[in-house]
């Protein structure tokens, strides 16, 4: 469960700031995870059925979140 924890350390961090960081942060963790298992497949370094932890991606994520400047939402 340590990608659970550190989620919820991201989203206190990331909603400290404002709720638009916090899903610049989501979107981010996800399509940079997305793109390094799409990346695996192509270059036949793993399978479908491969886990790919996810921790890193998430903390990818927040330091992205925190340098790139979104206008809030509300």
């Amino acid at each position: 469960f340590g990608d659970v924890t550190l989620a919820g350390l991201v989203g206190l961090a990331t909603g400290y700031v404002s709720v638009s960081t916090t899903l610049v942060a989501s979107y981010a963790a996800f399509i940079l995870a997305g793109l390094y298992g799409l990346a695996r497949l192509i270059l036949r370094r793993g399978s479908r059925k491969d886990d790919i932890a996810f921790g890193p991606w998430m903390l990818l994520g927040l330091l992205i979140s925190l340098v790139v400047q979104v206008r809030p939402l509300l």
